[in-house]
């Protein structure tokens, strides 16, 4: 619901806004790295074990589900399709040029996830890959030109993640499930 646990249901670290949506967590840096797509926050448990908010102001507020890591850079999506990075290896500094968009096709972002070496955006009617090209301003992200699927996710809710395995229920172009 809202609290935040460290190695047994006996030790809390804190407490997150209430919600009953899955909250997604990666490790970025020396913090384990939360997001909270149902109330679009993100959060961050230091190494002394403190849970604190993120407040960057480059910090998206319309969140889609999931979260990824990649070269030690965090990843959320917006629902509408940007993907913004915090700095590298500081999940507390969000600059607002650190945005890339999953843009092929007009749809909305569902989820955010990694495959591989790969950053993965699951959208209402799309599936797109991104790869860092390493680029010393604005996101490192540059989108796979070689790899595109016109499968869409039905939403955040259906995806499974478990290493380089990726599950959901999906729709077809013309919506059909």
């Amino acid at each position: 619901n809202d609290t935040v646990y460290n190695n047994s249901y006996g030790l809390t670290e804190g407490k997150i806004t209430s919600g009953i949506n899955k909250v997604y967590m990666v490790p970025v840096g020396d913090k384990l790295f939360l997001v909270d797509e149902e109330n679009n926050e993100g959060w961050y448990i230091n190494s002394l074990g403190v849970l604190t908010k993120i407040v960057s102001a480059g910090f998206p507020t319309s969140l889609a589900g999931g979260i990824a890591s990649l070269d030690g850079y965090g990843f959320v999506l917006a629902d509408n399709g940007d993907i913004h990075n915090c700095n590298l290896e500081d999940v507390t500094a969000w600059d607002a040029t650190n945005v890339t968009t999953a843009e092929r096709d007009v749809d909305k972002g569902i989820f955010i996830t990694r495959h591989h070496d790969t950053i993965v955006v699951l959208s209402t009617k799309s599936i797109e890959f991104f790869y860092d090209a390493g680029y010393d301003t604005g996101s490192p992200l540059q989108r796979r030109q070689d790899v595109f699927y016109n499968i869409g996710c039905v939403s955040a809710q259906t995806v499974w993640t478990a290493g380089d395995i990726i599950i959901f229920v999906g729709n077809d172009y013309r919506g059909g499930i």
